[in-house]
C-alpha cells in the first residue's frame, strides 16, 4: 500500500467538501448515516484508529523484544499477541484506506456555478415561411 495516511485523506475530504473536518465530522453526528459524508467521516475516523492502533503495537513489540529483556515464556506469548495485533492494524489501515480512496476518486467537488444553458427559442419567434414551403 502505499504511503497515503490518514491526515492525506482528511485533506482531500476538505478540499472536496469545502469545510475543515470537525465541521464534517459535526454535520454527520447531526444526520447519523444518512448522508455521504457520514460515510466517509466514519472511514476517516476507522483509519485514524487503525493508525493508533499501529503505533501503539510496534511501540509495545520494540519494548517487548528490547535487548535488555529477557525472553521467557510469558514474554514470547505477548510478542506473538502483540504481532498477530499490529498485522490485524495494519490489514484494518489498508482496507479502510482503499475504501475511503476508492469513494472519494469517484466523488469531484461541483462547481458552485453551474453553466448556464442558452435559452430556447419559443415557437412564436422562429420563422414560419420555411416550415410551410412544399417545394
Amino acid at each position: 500500500m502505499s504511503a497515503v495516511t490518514a491526515a492525506d485523506i482528511a485533506s482531500r475530504i476538505e478540499a472536496l467538501w469545502g469545510q475543515p473536518l470537525a465541521e464534517l465530522r459535526q454535520e454527520a453526528e447531526e444526520h447519523p448515516g444518512s448522508t455521504m459524508i457520514g460515510a466517509v467521516v466514519r472511514l476517516h475516523s476507522d483509519t485514524e484508529f487503525a493508525e493508533r492502533s499501529i503505533a501503539f503495537h510496534r511501540d509495545r513489540l520494540r519494548r517487548l523484544s528490547d535487548p535488555e529483556r529477557e525472553i521467557d515464556d510469558f514474554t514470547a506469548r505477548h510478542l506473538v499477541d502483540t504481532a498477530q495485533r499490529l498485522a490485524i492494524a495494519v490489514t484494518a489501515r489498508n482496507t479502510h484506506l482503499a475504501a475511503v480512496t476508492a469513494v472519494l476518486d469517484g466523488l469531484r467537488r461541483r462547481d458552485p456555478t453551474p453553466p448556464t444553458a442558452p435559452a430556447a427559442l419559443s415557437a412564436q419567434q422562429a420563422p414560419a415561411t420555411d416550415l410551410l414551403r412544399t417545394r
